[in-house]
């Protein structure tokens, strides 16, 4: 049986703990390809115009995996604790997909920590929906988790020292989704090391320290992506030489925790880029290539 993943939402943070777990119950795991053009298209055609950037890339993922595999797990993330909440696109796009691709064979994940199942029981439960045994689930998924704390692990390990090593580091500021797709910001990371920068992500920290740290900000800030985005930033400026903070349009909680951290931080320079799914670069090359100059003459 052929399970496919597709490459959007939070499969750029949880696509190890996925894969390994399907592999580990005996399944083939497929994911669709890289982001491109066409799949942009196609999710934009299929959305409705209010959708975020990201929503749509993650429709465009879902349609091109369609005929090509026999199930679809397109994970419904609400919470993964007290006070660690997902925004509704994470919490809302299996329905918007059942209802969009009425021919998906979506298979269905939902992660609820607080007040309903944990990881570990929705992954059984998961499992238990593909016809797999209570104790081979639970096999797999040991070996999942395991999987991908040491990716985690060694992701963090690699930054750590990449951020005291000497040159210009620049975060990208994003959701994993943004950072780390190829397509989105594959244009600002080239130009960024063009221009002798190196990348450091928001999202390769501990990030429950980087959500303790966002309360110095802000105490009320909501979402669990935006706070370890701010926490990433307070944390480690000293270390770093510029960030660059990213919003999907029309992400309203993005806008929002960039315009605080603008206002806030201080002793960072930064930029903001809003993402918006168009082609051009000139903009975007201008921007970056006047960012990194500011720095180079700090630097000098």
């Amino acid at each position: 049986m052929k399970i496919g993943l597709p490459q959007g939402l939070l499969y750029h943070r949880y696509q190890v703990l996925w894969q390994v777990f399907l592999r580990e119950l005996g399944f083939e795991v497929i994911s669709s390809p890289p982001t491109n053009p066409a799949i942009l298209a196609r999710g934009m055609a299929d959305a409705i115009s209010e959708c975020c950037l990201p929503a749509k890339i993650c429709l465009g993922h879902v349609q091109s995996l369609l005929g090509n595999c026999d199930y679809i797990l397109l994970p419904r993330f609400d919470n993964t604790g007290p006070d660690r909440e997902f925004c509704e696109r994470c919490r809302g796009i299996y329905d918007v997909a059942r209802h969009t691709y009425r021919e998906a064979p979506l298979v269905d994940y939902n992660l609820q920590a607080k007040g309903g199942p944990g990881e570990k029981q929705a992954f059984l439960d998961l499992a238990g929906t593909l016809g797999q045994s209570h104790w081979a689930s639970r096999r797999a998924y040991k070996a999942a988790r395991a999987a991908q704390e040491d990716f985690t692990e060694q992701k963090i390990r690699d930054q750590e020292q990449l951020l005291h090593e000497r040159g210009l580091k620049i975060l990208l500021a994003g959701q994993p989704y943004l950072c780390h797709d190829p397509y989105i910001t594959g244009p600002i990371r080239r130009l960024v090391k063009e221009e002798g920068g190196r990348i450091l992500y928001s999202d390769y920290f501990p990030l429950a320290a980087c959500r303790q740290a966002s309360q110095d900000l802000s105490p009320r800030l909501y979402w669990t992506l935006n706070q370890e985005i701010l926490g990433a930033i307070l944390l480690n400026r000293r270390n770093l030489s510029g960030a660059i903070l990213l919003t999907a349009y029309p992400c309203s909680a993005n806008a929002l925790a960039n315009e605080m951290a603008l206002r806030k931080i201080k002793d960072l320079p930064m930029i903001h880029l809003v993402l918006d799914g168009l082609e051009g670069e000139a903009g975007l090359e201008t921007r970056i290539e006047s960012f990194m100059d500011l720095l180079q003459g700090a630097r000098n």
